[in-house]
């Protein structure tokens, strides 16, 4: 057996809805291709209670329904499927595909460095890039971002040590043995060396990306006229091409939008291995109650406010709820309850002070908010640019949409023992792993005993944590493996970096625990300088939590339909 590669898969749990089975460490097309045949047999059979597969460079992420199939039963159904993958599908070739790409000048201004750095001429390095073919291994860190391997030796180069703030999409990068191609403006540490015309995700079309794992890529050198013909203006200006509501009706204009306030509902489910996350409401409990309270689905998009909330003027009589964190919302400059429904009338101003207590609250309309549904949701992701309001939050002068939906004639109250508190003391239970063995007992009896401050770097992406130094046996980093909320990772500083809602679907620092769903959804109100504290829970004693909460979730919508 080749190093680096397993003899035997190893079966890892992701918190208490993922399976991670690895097959090697290394990035090698032998393991590769025995992950998209795992991945490919799986989807053949169709194993009831699985929701997603994420293939990586090296492993399969299975995300799984709990209370459809149990771990358990998981590992004995794939282990099953794994001893009769056929060798032919290891053996497949995907598509090819030519990717034009101008390089130098503006488009690579990395190019000059890369060369001096191997004592080679600008041209050579183009020659040599262009020369070969790649393999898409995986696709993450933004939507769409395709990982390509190997480039040769002569030109591999190491990332930069301190990450640009933003490159722009199309970009085409070097990192170390890897090549890639940024798929939309994000912050990245690759060595630009070019720039692609070609638009690699969009979310309107199925599926919303061009590569794909297992396809072959070629690069293919072109001048700058090139470029600009066939660069789409499209590419440029994303948000114009989402469709605009034809149906439902106008409920509210914003006034003042607030610190960061989005459109979001539950979430965006069935497109990981595109690199797209799941997204979705920071608190989803809160989200929840807020439509349960006007008679909404619980899966109905609201607007989550951050921090300072928007000002909003009526342009129709509605209702709303207002849940999560304290938020002091007001009707004309009239102090009004939270977790109730309210009556708004048309002209009216709903306002809100600052969140004194959590970190977001949630705004519900009565029938929904109504924004084009992307990818299978409304939810707002603003680093790729879509759901919502054009993929972005909500600005001065935006119309808020809703549905003809008939008014209630009897008003919701959530009950105050149901009533969520945000002390800024947050205690989170997690399972070990997948990465736990790369840290030393002492590391993890450190995890496991300290409290943590969320720093101000904290937002719907995830949160670092100041706290003490958690203790890795060796090295910091691993080969880039998938990612769900909720993952604890610790990079080499020894801090741990909380995943949320938002943040990239694969990551290259060892995950040393996955907090459980419900605990992540509390997480969504921790806000900085708030306290974090991690326990250690099984597999099955974070199960039964999750039946708890969703137990909590029907008492809550039974007692509502029966207040007035």
């Amino acid at each position: 057996m080749n190093a680096g590669i397993y003899t035997a898969a190893r079966y890892m749990p992701f918190g208490d809805n993922g399976l991670l089975i690895e097959f090697g460490d290394v990035i090698s097309l032998e393991v590769n291709r025995r992950v998209i045949a795992l991945s490919e047999a799986i989807i053949g059979v169709k194993i009831q209670g699985v929701e997603e597969l994420v293939p990586t460079y090296r492993s399969l992420l299975v995300r799984y329904n709990a209370s459809k199939i149990s771990y358990e039963q998981l590992v004995f159904r794939i282990k099953d499927i794994e001893k009769t993958m056929e060798e032919r599908s290891m053996k497949k070739v995907g598509r090819k595909i030519i990717i034009p790409v101008v390089y130098g000048g503006e488009y690579g201004p990395d190019l000059t460095d890369v060369a001096r750095f191997h004592g080679l001429t600008e041209e050579q390095v183009v020659k040599i890039h262009s020369g070969r073919e790649y393999r898409v291994y995986m696709v993450g860190f933004v939507a769409g971002f395709p990982y390509l391997g190997e480039v040769a030796d002569e030109i591999a180069t190491p990332r930069f040590e301190t990450p640009r703030l933003k490159v722009l999409a199309g970009s085409v990068g070097i990192a170390e043995k890897q090549t890639g191609i940024y798929s939309c403006e994000a912050p990245g540490g690759w060595r630009i060396i070019g720039r692609t015309p070609l638009r690699l995700f969009n979310p309107l079309q199925q599926p919303p990306v061009l590569l794909q794992l297992g396809d072959i890529v070629k690069f293919k050198p072109i001048s700058e006229k090139e470029f600009r013909i066939t660069e789409k203006p499209s590419q440029k200006q994303p948000a114009d091409r989402f469709p605009k509501n034809k149906k439902g009706i106008k409920v509210f204009q914003v006034l003042k939008p607030g610190f960061f306030t989005t459109v979001q509902d539950l979430g965006r489910y069935g497109y990981l291995r595109y690199g797209v996350p799941i997204s979705g409401a920071m608190d989803t409990f809160s989200l929840v109650a807020a439509n349960l309270i006007v008679a909404n689905n619980p899966d109905d998009a609201c607007l989550e406010i951050t921090l300072i909330g928007p000002e909003l003027q009526a342009l129709t009589k509605t209702q709303i709820a207002i849940t999560g964190g304290a938020a002091s919302p007001k009707i004309n400059g009239q102090h009004v309850p939270m977790r109730q429904t309210l009556e708004v009338q048309e002209g009216a101003v709903v306002s809100f002070g600052k969140v004194e207590s959590g970190c977001r609250a949630y705004l519900s309309i009565r029938g929904g908010v109504d924004t084009p549904p992307v990818l299978g949701s409304r939810s707002t992701y603003v680093r790729g640019g879509f759901g919502g309001i054009n993929g972005r939050q909500l600005k001065t002068e935006d119309i808020i949409g809703g549905f003809d939906a008939s008014l209630l004639k009897v008003g919701y109250s959530m009950p105050e023992e149901l009533v969520p508190q945000f002390t800024g003391q947050f205690k989170a239970r997690v399972i070990l792993g997948p990465q736990a063995d790369m840290f030393t007992e002492r590391g993890i009896t450190t995890f496991l005993s300290s409290q943590y401050k969320v720093t101000l770097e904290a937002d719907r992406m995830g949160y670092r944590l100041e706290g003490p130094i958690i203790e890795h046996k060796a090295k910091a980093d691993i080969i880039s493996d998938a990612l769900l909320p909720g993952a604890v990772q610790i990079p080499k500083n020894g801090k741990p970096i909380m995943i949320m809602r938002d943040a990239q679907t694969a990551g290259g620092y060892p995950k040393i625990a996955v907090i459980i769903t419900p605990d992540v959804s509390t997480l969504g109100q921790a806000k900085t300088n708030d306290i974090i504290e991690f326990s250690k829970i099984t597999i099955q004693q974070a199960h039964e939590k999750i039946s708890e909460y969703y137990k909590f979730l029907n008492i809550l919508s039974e007692m509502l339909t029966k207040k007035s």
